[in-house]
C-alpha cells in the first residue's frame, strides 16, 4: 500500500493549510498526528478514508479534534474502517452494543485503571483499528500512547535475536476477573458495566514480535496489563524480561500524547500499539465513547516481507 501524494501533503504541511483547509500538526516525533479541518459530520467519500487509513498505518495514532459527533456516527465512521466488534466482556450501550462507553463519575472508584493495554490481546485475533470520542467538557480522558514498532527499532539486534522466537501468554483475568475492588462493575452501580463470563479468562498466546499485514513492519507484541508470561523461558527469567520490556516500551520517544479536548476522536492501530487512559485523581470525571473493529487475521510472526522502503513509496 502507498501513501498518496494528497496524503503526503496533508502531514507534510503541518504548519500551514493544506489543500480544502485542512492542516495537520505532529503528535510525536514518529508517531501521532493531529489532522484539523476535515468534518468528519459529513459523508466520507472512498478516497478520503483510504487517505485516513494510510496516514493511520504510517502514524498509527491520529487525532480529529473540533469534532460535533453522536456515539451513532462514530460508530458509522468505524463501519468504514472494518467490521465493528461487540465486546463480550465490557456491556455497550442499549442500541448500539458495539460502542462502549468508558465513563467514570467524579470521586467514582476506576477499578479498571491499570497499565497500558493493547485492546483484546488476549484474543486469538486483537481488535484490529479504535476509535475513541469524548464530547463532555468537563472530562479528563488524555491518552498516553506508545508504538510497539518504535520500540522493537530501540532495541539492540543481540535483543532483537532473543526475541525472535519467543511467544508469551495474554489473560484477560488480570484485568477483568471478579474482584472485590470491580463488584460495582458487575452489578451495575457503577457508570461503566461489566458482564460476567466465560470470556473473562480468555487466554491466548502470541509471538512477541510479529510483522504488520499491511506495511511489513516489525513489532513488539506485549503489553503490561494483558501480557502475563514467557512460555520459553523460567518463570524469574520471564518476569526480569518483560520487566525490562515495560520500561524500554514507555520511553517518550516512542509515543505521543492524545490531549482528548472536547469533540476530539482519536484513532490508532491497536495491532502496533498500546494505550493507557491518564490516571487523574478520583475526583476527576472520564467519559469516551469507544468502537473497535475486527482484525480478520492472528497475529502473523512471518519476517518474510517487503522492506518499509518498498511499502511506503
Amino acid at each position: 500500500m502507498s501513501i498518496s501524494s494528497n496524503t503526503r501533503a496533508i502531514k507534510k504541511k503541518a504548519t500551514g493549510k493544506g489543500e480544502g483547509g485542512l492542516s495537520s500538526s505532529l503528535l510525536g516525533l514518529n508517531v501521532g498526528l493531529e489532522i484539523q479541518g476535515l468534518d468528519l459530520s459529513d459523508t466520507l467519500d472512498p478516497a478520503t478514508v483510504d487517505e485516513i487509513q494510510n496516514l493511520l498505518l504510517e502514524r498509527q495514532f491520529l487525532t480529529f479534534p473540533n469534532q460535533a459527533l453522536t456515539p451513532a456516527r462514530v460508530l458509522e465512521i468505524a463501519k468504514r474502517f472494518g467490521h465493528p466488534e461487540v465486546n463480550p466482556i465490557q456491556v455497550g450501550m442499549a442500541h448500539h452494543p458495539e460502542i462502549i462507553r468508558m465513563a467514570k463519575r467524579a470521586s467514582e472508584p476506576d477499578p479498571l485503571l491499570s497499565d497500558a493495554r493493547t485492546n483484546g490481546s488476549f484474543y486469538a485475533r486483537p481488535s484490529k483499528f479504535v476509535f475513541a470520542y469524548c464530547d463532555d467538557p468537563s472530562v479528563n480522558s488524555d491518552i498516553i500512547c506508545s508504538s510497539m514498532t518504535e520500540a522493537w527499532n530501540g532495541l539492540s539486534k543481540p535483543i532483537q535475536d532473543f526475541l525472535e522466537p519467543l511467544t508469551a501468554l495474554h489473560s484477560a483475568a488480570s484485568v477483568y476477573a471478579p474482584t472485590q475492588e470491580n463488584t460495582d462493575l458487575y452489578v451495575g452501580r457503577a457508570s461503566s458495566q461489566l458482564e460476567y463470563s466465560d470470556a473473562v479468562y480468555q487466554t491466548s498466546e502470541h509471538p512477541i514480535v510479529h510483522t504488520h499485514p499491511d506495511t511489513g513492519l516489525r513489532s513488539l507484541f506485549i503489553n503490561p496489563a494483558y501480557t502475563q508470561c514467557i512460555n520459553e523461558v523460567a518463570k524469574k527469567e520471564s518476569r526480569a524480561i518483560l520487566d525490562f520490556l515495560w520500561q524500554h516500551c514507555a520511553r517518550p520517544e516512542f509515543g505521543c500524547r492524545i490531549v482528548s479536548y472536547p469533540k476530539t476522536l482519536s484513532i490508532w492501530d491497536n495491532r502496533v500499539t498500546t494505550t493507557m487512559l491518564t490516571e487523574h485523581a478520583n475526583t476527576k470525571a472520564r467519559l469516551l465513547y469507544m468502537v473497535s473493529t475486527r482484525n480478520e487475521e492472528a497475529i502473523n510472526p512471518s519476517p518474510i516481507w517487503p522492506t518499509p522502503s518498498q511499502v511506503f513509496a
